[in-house]
């Protein structure tokens, strides 16, 4: 009888208190997880821009530089031609994700590639 009384009380424990922290505890970690590959791709996100900055500086801006051709006009079309490399090469999940937290993917990289070429 006492046996019976005991796993019947173990029962209810386990219905009431173990399972929903169970359950409670995989959604937090799901949670954490999910924000965790959200900051790896956002910083993957910063990297690219750095990197589409850095790729148009050696390939279209340094030459001109170097002619003493560089103008205002020069600065708008490497500032595009490193928007749209960087908007091609992060990808479409990535830009909604991006969009998501910013309100809006291309005001922020926008933002990255005007810190970056500030940095450089």
């Amino acid at each position: 009888m006492n046996n019976e009384y005991i796993n019947e009380i173990l029962g209810v424990i386990i219905t009431a208190f173990v399972i929903p922290l169970i359950t409670y505890l995989s959604n937090e970690a799901i949670k954490l997880l999910k924000e965790k590959v959200a900051e790896l791709k956002i910083k993957k996100a910063e990297s690219v821009a750095q990197a589409a900055v850095a790729e148009v500086s050696q390939t279209y801006v340094d030459p001109l530089k170097k002619a003493g051709a560089f103008t205002d006009e020069n600065a708008l079309i490497a500032f595009n031609k490193a928007f749209e490399l960087g908007k091609q090469l992060i990808n479409e999940s990535t830009q909604e994700l991006i969009a998501e937290i910013h309100n809006n993917f291309d005001s922020w990289l926008q933002a990255q590639i005007e810190t970056a070429v500030k940095n450089k």
